[in-house]
């Protein structure tokens, strides 16, 4: 792939100890269209390469996972020698919105990742999962905490046969 500059779907690190911010960089694609995150990289483009150990991709995938929900499985792609390697990592627009990284909801706008509101969670997430507040289990309700003339005195406000 060729070095090129961070833009809305394309975000640039140059070590892997950066991983914390790379993932809420994924989860803030994931919210948005996609994107990728180059380990390597100047956040210019140029190239510089990083070490891999035995397990870094496999670290690097598990941290990304466990630290954003829904969980992002990103694709892994190395480019180069395991000694100065650009390692690719590319997400998926999530159908689920939004997502989450290190308990915050992000979403990517430009080159930055922005916070997303409390309103705006619940706008993507109603819209997204097609579950609204009213659609939730009630959690403790028994049925003695129920009034059967308030159930029926709503159904008629409602227009609802009863």
């Amino acid at each position: 792939m060729p070095d090129k500059a961070e833009n809305e779907n394309s975000e640039n690190k140059t070590s892997l100890t950066e991983w914390k911010e790379a993932a809420i960089s994924l989860a803030a694609f994931a919210t948005s269209q996609g994107g990728t995150v180059h380990f390597g990289i100047t956040p210019e483009g140029k190239r510089l390469g990083v070490q891999l150990g035995k397990n870094t991709l496999e670290n690097l995938a598990n941290d990304i996972r466990r630290h954003t929900d829904p969980p992002v499985f990103p694709s892994i792609q190395v480019e180069g020698e395991e000694a100065s390697a650009v390692v690719h990592v590319f997400v998926e627009e999530s159908p689920i919105k939004p997502v989450w990284a290190f308990g915050k909801p992000y979403k990517r706008v430009g080159r930055t990742n922005q916070a997303i509101s409390r309103e705006e969670t619940l706008r993507l997430s109603e819209a997204t999962t097609g579950r609204t507040w009213d659609a939730l289990p009630c959690l403790g309700l028994q049925e003695e905490h129920l009034s059967r003339e308030a159930i029926e005195d709503f159904l008629k406000r409602s227009a609802q046969d009863i």
